[in-house]
């Protein structure tokens, strides 16, 4: 089965979204979120990180990030100009 033919599940692609949108949270709890059985949930990396429909995610995810400017250079470039910002404090309040 080639990767274009993998469809992710409505679990997965749950799970991803629930992930993305609090990245402090542990993925087990994220997956029992999204409707995973709670055996499934204390292996997410056998049962949700290294699946298929997973990557196929990963890749969308990373294709749309692309498609709005924001490719790994770009994020790489700004990451090295924010480490070397200097702050200036021009707040009234600070």
């Amino acid at each position: 089965m080639t990767m274009n033919s993998v469809k992710p599940t409505e679990k997965q692609r749950k799970a991803f979204e629930i992930k993305m949108d609090n990245p402090d949270m542990p993925l087990g709890k994220a997956m029992g979120e999204a409707g995973y059985d709670k055996k499934t949930t204390l292996n997410p990396k056998q049962n949700f990180v290294d699946s298929r429909g997973v990557e196929v995610l990963r890749q969308e995810y990373k294709n749309h990030l692309t498609e709005l400017g924001l490719g790994p250079e770009k994020i790489a470039k700004k990451m090295a100009e924010w480490i070397d910002a200097t702050k200036i404090s021009t707040s009234l309040t600070e």
